[in-house]
């Protein structure tokens, strides 16, 4: 009766090994195939963005909202914000507009 058990046993281990290699396998082959297509699919992503930004001027741009969880912390909203403002007005990141939130209201929903 052991030998039987001893049998089973080992062969559900051979098994479960065995699908285990095959389970690593395909993870190495999903990644191969993901970095032989990585290098083609950026250069469209890039040539599609380079496109949008020839044939549309400044004004043309979708407007962005960006929302950030910040949880009962009024200094980290404040920095944030500021941080926020202080790129748009240097041009590198969202340029300011009419729709922008004026830093005074929005320290006081902070600190509310």
């Amino acid at each position: 009766m052991a030998s039987i058990l001893d049998h089973f046993i080992v062969g559900l281990f051979v098994f479960c090994t065995g699908m285990l290699c095959l389970y690593g396998l395909h993870l190495y082959v999903l990644v191969f195939l993901y970095r032989r297509r990585q290098g083609a699919a950026r250069a469209a992503q890039h040539e599609q963005i380079a496109s949008y930004a020839r044939d549309r001027s400044d004004g043309d741009w979708p407007g962005v909202t960006t929302q950030l969880p910040i949880f009962n912390e009024a200094d980290v909203a404040v920095r944030v914000i500021e941080a926020a403002g202080a790129s748009a007005r240097q041009g590198t990141g969202p340029r300011a507009d009419s729709r922008t939130t004026p830093l005074a209201f929005t320290k006081a929903m902070a600190c509310a």
